[in-house]
């Protein structure tokens, strides 16, 4: 039982430290070109914004659970 929970958390960290390098990669691709980073904030921005009726709808939803409850 000890072992496949020391694998699970191994496994975890590993996967934490590949998403952390992406993200170290991607930024210092960003910065290395200059001029990508403007379209990097525009999809951001994208992104953002579309996801906003969804956050809205979802909490809605938790605040009435939470209020009947």
């Amino acid at each position: 039982m000890i072992a496949r929970l020391g694998t699970s958390v191994v496994g975890a960290l590993r996967s934490a430290r590949d998403l952390w390098l992406v993200l170290l990669s991607t930024l210092a691709g960003v910065i290395r070109r200059g001029g990508a980073q403007g379209e990097l904030v525009r999809q951001m921005h994208a992104i953002g914004n579309k996801s906003v009726l969804f956050v809205v709808v979802t909490l809605g939803f938790i605040g009435m659970v939470m209020a009947y409850e």
